[in-house]
């Protein structure tokens, strides 16, 4: 009686403890659980917030998380924003760096790398600089975070509103047309 008593508790926990493990594997992500960083040593969670360039909400393709908490800034989806932003956007697998390109500048976003470079297009001003920043670019799932005030380096205006969870871009277009002299 013992051993029968003993060998249906057995099975009755195996069953409790594979029912526990399979509702854990289907259950959905939570979009405040953190990710793994590639590097396996920091996380960083995913914020559920709207990109607004230029007025217009940035469509995501699906997948895509809008934002991430980085160290000190909201990292957003470098191709997106910057294709919004009629930016060329690329990817340098050699390097592991996204590449942005526009009018008056271009920079690299090296991942894992905290330090960002700017070089300048124009003859009469020395656009060419390094960006130490507290986020270094991440990449998930194919896509590349960067800091949502680094395109203040391009001549936007950039808000990052926490309460209302948006991020909102804007060009400076009169000193974009000064700065260029073509708008």
């Amino acid at each position: 009686m013992k051993l029968k008593r003993l060998l249906c508790t057995a099975i009755t926990l195996t069953i409790l403890l594979g029912s526990i493990v399979a509702a854990e594997s289907i259950k959905p992500t939570n979009i405040e659980t953190p990710i793994a960083m590639h590097s396996g040593l920091e996380q960083i969670a995913p914020l559920e917030y709207q990109i607004v360039v230029e007025g217009k909400t940035v469509a995501l393709p699906k997948g895509v998380v809008p934002a991430l908490r980085g160290k000190s800034d909201v990292l957003i989806p470098l191709r997106a924003v910057g294709e919004a932003l009629n930016y060329d956007i690329t990817w340098q697998p050699d390097r592991k760096a996204a590449h942005l390109e526009m009018s008056i500048a271009s920079m690299e976003f090296p991942v894992g790398q905290s330090t960002y470079y700017r070089k300048g297009k124009l003859q009469i001003i020395n656009l060419d600089m390094d960006y130490p920043m507290d986020d270094a670019p991440v990449l998930i799932n194919g896509v590349t975070y960067v800091p949502a005030k680094i395109f203040e380096e391009f001549l936007n205006d950039v808000t990052v509103d926490a309460g209302n969870r948006i991020v909102t871009i804007e060009v400076r277009k009169a000193q974009l047309a000064g700065t260029t002299g073509v708008m």
